[in-house]
């Protein structure tokens, strides 16, 4: 080995120092390092874990919230549609009521009518009987007697179902 340059007990010097050193670096730095490493890369899961936790549930009550303010909307829709069904059947309601009170005031208005008509008409039919009594006796004084101008008239007045008057001269 002296020929190719190399010192056998510098060879094994050496190979000592690389043991030694070998088994220093591995006791000393190595391990620790690779602990640490191991250690920075647990806590680093842990961290991502943690992270996706956490953004899970951020997403959870992102959608809960959505959720929430979807329920608020459609309950605040349900109310104002019932309430705007409410309001229409209230109106609904108004209007029936106006037009029955409508309707019983032109029943009302009938039958004032009705019993007005029938008033003038009767005011009429007496100044009608009134009126021919005295045409009839009018045109009857200058022929005949008050006597056969009463039983005329008397007559008359009993032989028509219309004139159930008694006339004034009918004594």
């Amino acid at each position: 080995m002296e020929q190719l340059g190399l010192d056998p007990n510098l060879l094994i010097a050496q190979i000592v120092n690389f043991l030694l050193f070998f088994y220093l670096y591995r006791k000393f730095i190595a391990k620790p390092l690779l602990e640490a490493v191991d250690k920075e890369r647990r806590e680093e899961e842990k961290r991502q874990k943690f992270l996706e936790r956490a953004e899970k549930e951020e997403e959870e009550i992102a959608k809960k919230r959505a959720d929430a303010e979807n329920q608020i909307k459609k309950e605040a829709t349900d109310f104002l549609d019932k309430t705007r069904q409410e309001a229409e059947l209230v109106r609904q309601e108004i209007l029936t009521e106006a037009r029955q009170e409508a309707d019983e005031v032109k029943k009302k208005g009938r039958t004032l009518l009705v019993q007005e008509k029938e008033e003038l008409y009767a005011q009429l039919k007496q100044k009608l009987i009134t009126l021919s009594i005295s045409i009839v006796e009018m045109g009857l004084k200058a022929y005949l007697t008050e006597d056969a101008r009463k039983k005329i008239t008397r007559n008359i007045l009993r032989s028509s179902p219309h004139l159930k008057v008694e006339s004034k001269n009918e004594n």
